[in-house]
């Protein structure tokens, strides 16, 4: 068994209404997949994200406006398993 959720997991779970128990349970299943988005400024990263989760969650940016200033998740269930996806800022945006 691994640690306890983080408290962005839990947040992340509360915007696709999953309680801590199915987190927990997704875990320990091995059913739990956490995906960091990476890469440079205004690459789609947030816009990818939102088609994943089929939902306008993550903000994206137009122009050189700054959108994430730190990690966001965003949850979504697929084929029985629990995906989070963070959404970071560029890796430009230092």
């Amino acid at each position: 068994m691994g640690a306890g959720p983080r408290k962005d997991d839990l947040r992340a779970l509360d915007q696709v209404q999953f309680s801590q128990t199915e987190f927990l349970r997704a875990r320990d299943e091995g059913k739990l997949r956490i995906v960091f988005m990476i890469g440079e400024s205004q690459i789609g990263k947030s816009t990818l994200i939102k088609h994943l989760v089929a939902a306008p969650v993550a903000k994206a940016g137009n122009g050189l406006e700054r959108c994430i200033v730190e990690p966001s998740p965003y949850a979504t269930k697929h084929n029985g398993y629990l995906i989070i996806f963070y959404d970071t800022p560029g890796l430009n945006d230092a």
